[in-house]
């Protein structure tokens, strides 16, 4: 990677099991302590009943995150079911600095390694990752 940061072998796992065997409704990636390496942080198994809230209530607020999610939803152009895989971009205004840059540099070739991912949401604040504007920018997909 650029940032010389580089991916976890178990990234790379749990990420084909969002994507390909739907393991996972979602899986949150971190820097490692040591700030070599992303690594899994959290996932969650699929369920019926996720809330958007479940997911987005995971992320900290004053540290960065890249998120994979497995999205569902109804087109509002004609109703029909879609099911999407999202990648998100997570810095909040108030992380400290050097992460921020860290996990800027190092996004686009950890996106390189995630195949079929459909959309971006990059992510400042929690307005940034309302549902309906996820679902309106799929929509245009």
């Amino acid at each position: 990677m650029s940032s010389g940061i580089d991916v976890n072998s178990k990234v790379l796992e749990a990420y084909n099991a969002l994507q390909l065997q739907h393991n996972y409704k979602y899986v949150i990636f971190k820097l490692s302590d040591d700030l070599k390496q992303i690594e899994v942080e959290t996932t969650k198994k699929n369920y019926d009943g996720f809330a958007w809230k479940d997911f987005t209530d995971q992320l900290p607020p004053c540290d960065v995150r890249y998120a994979v999610v497995d999205f569902h939803f109804n087109k509002k152009s004609d109703g029909a079911k879609q099911e999407k895989v999202i990648f998100v971009h997570w810095a909040p205004d108030n992380a400290p600095i050097k992460r921020k840059m860290l996990i800027a540099s190092s996004k686009d070739a950890l996106k390189r390694k995630l195949e079929g991912l459909s959309l971006e949401v990059q992510a400042n604040d929690m307005s940034d990752l309302l549902e309906e504007e996820i679902i309106a920018k799929l929509d245009r997909t």
